[in-house]
Parts: C-alpha cells; structure tokens; sequence
C-alpha cells in the first residue's frame, strides 16, 4: 500500500536515492517486501536498529565506512559505548530473496512490531541511505 512513492533517482555520487514515503508491512514471519521499483537498487543490505526504534537499512557498501567510524570512536564515553552497541551490535547483513522480501532477524522486530501495532500493521519506509523503516 503505497501513501506516496517518488521516483528513484540517481544522485551525483552514482548513488541511488529514494524520495517519498511508502508504507510497508512486516507479515508474520517476519519479513519486509521491498517495492518491486527500489528492488534492483538494493544490492546487499545491513540491518540495524536505531535509537528512535526504528530500522536502518544500508547498502553495505555504505554501512563499512560508518561502522568503522563508529569503532574508531573512544569506547571510554558511555554515549559512544552505547550508540556503538545499539548500531553495530544490532548490524545483521541480509539480502533480498526472490520474492523481494527481507527477513528481518528476530533481535530487530521487536521494535519494529511495537511500532506496527499502533499503526494498523504499517512500516513507513523514507528517505535516502539510511532507509528507516518505523
């Protein structure tokens, strides 16, 4: 059920970007259906919770580099500590199956469903990289 979908586009760095909200729904084993048009723009994708509650999905290409920024940070600060164990310890590497779904791994749905349940079984996907999906 599409709300508002906007084109696929191709930014200046080659990258794809995705403009608009679309709403997803998470059936009940746990997978995503990715829109047959964003599909063969998401190669290898990581997973992973934000603070918000809500997934990040990241080629992972894209995710490398933030990951290790974020390890590169001082383990000292409790802040850093805990955006480092929030974002890479939930990273999980998943691909698109045949049907254009991704499972999501049972750590990550938990937020995901709590958030579904006041939305009538919606997931909003929006945005560029990171798609966040709430």
């Amino acid at each position: 059920m599409a709300k508002a979908v906007a084109a696929q586009d191709e930014a200046t760095d080659g990258h794809s970007v995705f403009r608009g909200v679309t709403h997803l729904a998470l059936d009940a084993k746990g997978r995503l259906a990715v829109p047959a048009r964003h599909r063969d723009a998401l190669p290898a994708l990581v997973l992973t919770a934000d603070p918000s509650r809500c997934l990040l999905v990241y080629p992972r290409a894209a995710w490398e580099p933030i990951q290790a920024r974020l390890m590169a940070l001082s383990s000292f600060d409790p802040q850093i500590r805990a955006l480092q164990r929030l974002l890479v310890g939930h990273a999980d590497d998943v691909e698109l199956d045949g049907a254009g779904r991704i499972l999501v791994p049972p750590a990550l749905r938990q937020p995901v469903r709590s958030q579904t349940r006041q939305s009538a079984g919606q997931i909003t996907a929006s945005a560029s990289f990171p798609i966040e999906v709430c």
